[in-house]
């Protein structure tokens, strides 16, 4: 990150976003996207090495926009602390007018109005694994992970599942090494051995209930784990095969009954 505050500008600043495209894994730079606060559409200062900059902001957390014609809007609720400065790294989901490459795969349907689809696949040789066992009453929210191949994690949705049916889903909020500092600690404990950690990847129905999810890696079978988070606070559960470098639409029919 630039040195972009100085001693004058420090006390001022309020909030630092650093945008992720979720497809890529690289950070967002140039125009891309604007960054405005709910509250006096007041925009961010964009920096050229991709960070946002709020100052002045006022009370203790902030409600942000953020949106561009290549990627999903998001509105984000960011508590402000006086005492230091966080840097918060968004994942943005690309839209149906993002450049996708040829080859890649996109998930694509309607859902209820205003719920989650998560999809994962349950591939061992790209899964994480737990260096250490977890307990959340020693650990808290440090979890330490290995993982097979280069990605940043921060910012990222997780869903770690135990022996048995034991999943449940958290996000990365910084990442120092091997260990990754989670919004909050996981709800049970989770030992190494029979413990996977898998990549998630995550969007919500828009307004008229439309969603588009692409993915950038397939496995050769296709098999997904999708869960659809609706407003009534149920989770369902869906096993899909995805065609791999094409287009893929979900049929809402498949979530009319609780699985």
């Amino acid at each position: 990150m630039s040195n972009f505050m100085t001693v004058g500008l420090k006390k001022k600043v309020s909030l630092v976003l650093l945008p992720i495209d979720d497809f890529t894994d690289r950070i967002i730079t140039g125009s891309q996207l604007r960054m405005y606060t709910l509250e006096g559409n007041r925009p961010a200062i964009r920096k050229n090495d991709g960070y946002h900059v709020f100052c002045d902001l006022q009370g203790e957390e902030a409600d942000i926009c953020i949106d561009g014609p290549l990627y999903q809007r998001q509105t984000l609720t960011l508590p402000i602390n006086r005492e230091t400065l966080d840097i918060y790294q968004v994942r943005m989901v690309p839209g149906p007018s993002y450049p996708i490459p040829a080859g890649a795969t996109v998930v694509k349907g309607r859902l209820p109005v205003g719920s989650l689809i998560r999809l994962f696949f349950q591939e061992q040789k790209k899964s994480c694994k737990l260096l250490y066992d977890y307990d959340p009453g020693e650990q808290g929210g440090r979890l330490s992970l290995f993982q097979p191949f280069e990605m940043h994690l921060e910012g990222k949705t997780l869903c770690i599942s135990g022996k048995g049916k034991d999943r449940e889903f958290f996000r990365v909020s910084a990442q120092e090494g091997e260990t990754c500092l989670l919004e909050r600690p996981l709800s049970r404990a989770y030992r190494k051995i029979g413990t996977s950690v898998y990549p998630v990847y995550e969007t919500a129905a828009k307004e008229d209930g439309s969603f588009y999810l692409p993915i950038n890696s397939v496995p050769e079978d296709g098999k997904c784990l999708c869960m659809l988070c609706g407003t009534d606070g149920k989770e369902r559960a869906c096993e899909l095969t995805l065609a791999s470098g094409r287009e893929n639409r979900i049929a809402e029919e498949l979530w009319k009954e609780e699985r």
